[in-house]
Parts: C-alpha cells; structure tokens; sequence
C-alpha cells in the first residue's frame, strides 16, 4: 500500500506522450481509470469516470448532481453497493419525518407545515443529488485501492474489481426496493 501512494500521481496518468491524444477521451488511458471502469461496469460508465478523474485531480470529492441518487436514492444504493449510505440516510429521513409529523406539524399552520414538509423533501433529495458520486467515488477508490494490494498482477486486480461492478444481488435489491412504493 505504501508504494501505491507514493504512485498514485503517475498511475493516474498515462506514460504517453500528452500529444499522441487525439481528443480528450483518450486521455484517460492511465492505470487507475482503467481500474476504475472495471470496477464500475459498464452502466454509466463515461459519467462516473468523468466525475472521478474530476475527484481524483483534487483528491477530494466535489457536490456534483447525480440525478438517480436525488430521485432513487435508496435503490441507487443498493445498485452501488453503498450500503452504509443507504443506512443512514434511511434512518435519517424516518428521523426528520418523524420529528415533522409528530412534533413539528400539529404545532404550526397548515400552510407552514406544508411549506415545511415540502423543504424537508427537497432537502432529503437535493442531499443525495449533490453527494452520491462522491459517496461512490469514495466505495470505488477504496475496493480499487485494496485489489491493488491484494492481487500480485493487474490483470487479476481487473477481474476482481469486474466481479464487483454489479453483482447480482446489489440488482435484486434495487429492483426489490423500487417495486416497495
């Protein structure tokens, strides 16, 4: 692990030549976005990567819309694999709903309570909108960071980072918990 990060600047990019890129695509050659793609798949793969290569350039994650995270929140967890998100922001939201209904609501008006239930919506989407790439960012790193130390070749590092991209599973679940409403 430790003379990865003494090489994470170079892996990142490539040891060619900037001038033999014909478009900015083809710039991402680099070990690490290579590892990347195989971990996330094939399924929004060019979006993730662009957000990454963003992430990584200052690394740290940036707010950055994720439209599926704002709108399916709990699902596209499950379909990430970022089940300790998903956790929280469960318990998070039943936190504030229950705190709305029961303390806040009968308390105020009804055209502020509706004015604050609907605040309170937007905030439980616009929170996952704004930070989900970071949160998977964060997941895909960190599983592509431990295949590297875990595997003595690249080419295994790439088939065990494929094997995790979309198990079967992390599907089910997505599917199971947008059939739920």
């Amino acid at each position: 692990a430790g003379a990865f990060g003494a090489a994470a600047y170079p892996m990142q990019h490539s040891l060619e030549p900037e001038s033999r890129f014909a478009d900015e695509e083809d710039k991402d050659a680099g070990l690490l976005p290579q590892l990347y793609a195989s971990r996330i798949g094939p399924r929004s793969q060019a979006y993730y990567l662009a957000q990454f290569k963003r992430f990584d350039a200052l690394d740290r994650s940036l707010p950055s819309w994720n439209m599926a995270a704002a709108f399916f929140t709990l699902a596209w967890c499950c379909l990430r694999g970022l089940w300790q998100e998903a956790a929280k922001y469960l318990a998070a939201i039943t936190a504030v709903a229950l705190i709305w209904w029961f303390g806040l609501r009968p308390a105020m008006p009804a055209a502020m309570s509706l004015g604050l239930g609907v605040a309170l919506w937007l905030a439980a989407m616009a929170v996952p909108g704004l930070l989900g790439n970071g949160w998977y960012w964060r997941k895909v790193r960190q599983q592509t960071l431990q295949a590297i130390t875990d595997a003595p070749n690249m080419a295994q590092v790439h088939s065990a980072l494929q094997a995790q991209a979309t198990p079967a599973h992390q599907k089910l679940a997505a599917m199971l918990v947008l059939a739920l409403p």
